[in-house]
């Protein structure tokens, strides 16, 4: 079972790098949230860190309580270009795991994570959808 979410209606719009944003769909610091087995997964809206490369913030949580020393692996992919690349998380403190995503080319990111530990495996990946375009006209 995937969990897809697309980030449209570009009502924000986060530079990355030659004139790209990410387009996200407001201005609420979470852009979309999961569930994945017994542990709900929010995703955080994008912020630039480098050129061309945005962090991605996940808070882990279950019954409401902060997921610590989990190993969440990340796969993007243009599925138009077919050369996907796997990213591994940082953890923080309190269910927070950052993953640094290069977006080096306007298009449709598709990003799955999978997420185990101690007592989580198997649980169904989370995939969320990144779309880099050239910045609206607004």
């Amino acid at each position: 079972m995937f969990v897809a979410v697309a980030l449209v209606g570009c009502a924000d719009e986060v530079p990355i790098d030659r004139g790209l944003v990410v387009q996200t769909p407001g201005d609420d610091a979470v852009v979309t949230s999961h569930t994945a087995g017994p542990l709900s997964v929010a995703v955080r809206r994008p912020g630039t860190i480098d050129r061309g490369i945005v962090r991605i913030e996940l808070v882990v949580t279950e019954s409401g309580d902060p997921v610590d020393q989990l190993t969440i692996v990340a796969t993007s992919d243009m599925p138009t270009m077919d050369h996907p690349q796997e990213l591994d998380s940082v953890a923080g403190a309190d269910g927070r795991y950052y993953l640094d995503v290069p977006l080096g080319m306007p298009g449709d990111w598709r990003i799955s994570f999978d997420i185990t530990g101690p007592g989580f495996s198997g649980l169904p990946p989370v995939d969320t959808t990144l779309m880099v375009r050239p910045p609206s006209s607004t």
